[in-house]
């Protein structure tokens, strides 16, 4: 048979009041970098060499079919 287990329930912490942010605070935003503003910038930049990566690769690979079939590279 089982009982009810009475456990006892935290009780609420007191409200923290917030204080206003520092002057130095909002100088230190106002020198946020480019980068720091739009994040997504180097995976933008990252994205875009491997796309040109890739297209380069797989045209050189089709530019070389194309060659080998057009009699070019025959021995």
């Amino acid at each position: 048979m089982s009982t009810a287990v009475l456990e006892k329930v935290s009780e609420p912490t007191p409200r923290r009041t917030v204080s206003p942010a520092p002057p130095n605070m909002a100088i230190k935003q106002a020198k946020q970098t480019a980068l720091e503003i739009h994040s997504l910038f180097p995976v933008m930049v990252a994205g875009v060499i491997a796309f040109t990566l890739a297209v380069l690769f797989i045209g050189s690979i089709l530019g070389w079919l194309a060659l080998r079939s057009s009699g070019v590279m025959a021995p």
